[in-house]
């Protein structure tokens, strides 16, 4: 069975944002089960003064104030309670749980977003329109499968929100890239569409195409696999999913078929990205 998904022009446009106060407004980063506590870059604290300038003398009131006007902050931590105050130049990811004395925010023109491809402006169209020369944030050889059309098994083990994935077509190499700002890729769901124990490769790179970092994880087709980034995915301006390789050589699960290409697809969802003027998919 071959996908055919029909190519919309789409082009996006995002408003510059000046450097004024009233711009950046800041968003409480929370836990998944809704407690505050200390900024963190995925498992990593981060470090200073890499990430973050450190003001002992400082109280959460004052720290949020200093972050509002200094153009160099992309977030603040504070306890609650007290005095002590960092001001981080790098975006925080995420917060540590179970940390209730402590409070993270970021500026809104930095925040985090999940692309989980499911709604409804994005359902009506292809994902090739991102692979326009305008988009600001654009895709390279990804495709998207809905519901609808989904052929027995493929991404249904992958599907954490319903009812799209996306995946890279012909099971080659496929890239989400950016030409001007940086962007942080923290997190993703991942299930191979046929082969079991499928060895899967990212890499990330920098504004000259150098490369910056690589992460393997081995993925299944019955369940995603959560897979975390680490600092080098972070400040990134293309990132990579490379083809596997001899993919006879792994076993095909129960339900096989094959879309297009070796059959080696992986299907992608809940992708979590940071950056500046990140838009929703």
């Amino acid at each position: 069975m071959k996908l055919f998904v029909a190519s919309v022009a789409i082009v996006c446009t995002l408003s510059k944002i000046s450097f004024a106060e009233e711009q950046f407004p800041l968003k409480t980063l929370k836990t998944i089960d809704g407690d505050n506590g200390p900024c963190r870059l995925g498992t990593n604290v981060g470090s200073s003064p890499v990430d973050y300038l450190l003001y002992s003398s400082l109280n959460a009131e004052q720290c949020e104030q200093k972050c509002k006007l200094d153009i160099s902050c992309r977030g603040f931590e504070a306890r609650i309670q007290g005095n002590r105050c960092e001001i981080w130049k790098t975006t925080p990811l995420n917060t540590k749980t179970k940390r209730t004395t402590w409070i993270c925010k970021v500026k809104t023109d930095t925040e985090c977003v999940i692309w989980n491809f499911d709604n409804n402006e994005f359902n009506l169209k292809s994902i090739l329109a991102l692979e326009s020369p305008q988009a600001d944030l654009g895709f390279t050889s990804f495709g998207f499968k809905t519901t609808n059309n989904m052929e027995r098994n493929f991404a249904a083990g992958g599907r954490t929100s319903d009812p799209n994935v996306v995946y890279n077509r012909y099971a080659g190499d496929a890239y989400l890239a950016r030409k001007e700002k940086p962007f942080t890729v923290n997190q993703v769901q991942l299930t191979s569409a046929w082969k079991e124990s499928l060895p899967v490769t990212f890499t990330s790179y920098d504004k000259f195409d150098n490369l910056i970092g690589t992460h393997h994880v081995t993925i299944n087709s019955s369940n995603p696999t959560t897979v975390k980034f680490n600092t080098s995915f972070r400040d990134i301006y293309k990132f990579k999913l490379h083809k596997v390789e001899n993919c006879d050589d792994y076993t095909s699960s129960s339900l096989v078929g094959d879309i297009e290409g070796s059959g080696c697809h992986v299907a992608l969802d809940d992708l979590r990205i940071c950056g500046q003027d990140v838009y929703v998919l």
